[in-house]
């Protein structure tokens, strides 16, 4: 789950859902969204957090925003963040069965 404060040229829809290759729903939720102008542009600034909906979810968009705040409340939330050792033993045994395949 990633939370960021984003800029953009344009106003985001509060709740996104993509389909990626892999077949998992990626949610992407703006709030907190207002125009900010500086002398040289003006630009939409918003709380963003993006997270993958949980595989035994079937959400839709309307379902998302009605329970918007659970769902912000739920993208907030820490993951499990992956070690670097952790990151170098995966990318090891990754190669290792290439060179073995």
């Amino acid at each position: 789950m990633l939370y960021l404060k984003t800029l953009s040229s344009s106003t985001p829809a509060k709740v996104v859902i993509e389909m990626l290759p892999d077949g998992t729903k990626t949610v992407r939720l703006a709030d907190n969204i207002e125009t900010v102008e500086s002398e040289e542009e003006t630009a939409i600034q918003y709380d963003e957090v993006v997270f993958d909906l949980p595989e035994d979810r079937d959400d839709s968009v309307e379902s998302i925003t009605a329970n918007f705040e659970a769902w912000w409340d739920f993208g907030q939330q820490e993951t499990e963040e992956i070690t670097l050792e952790q990151r170098v033993s995966d990318l090891e045994e990754a190669l290792l069965s290439l060179l073995e395949g």
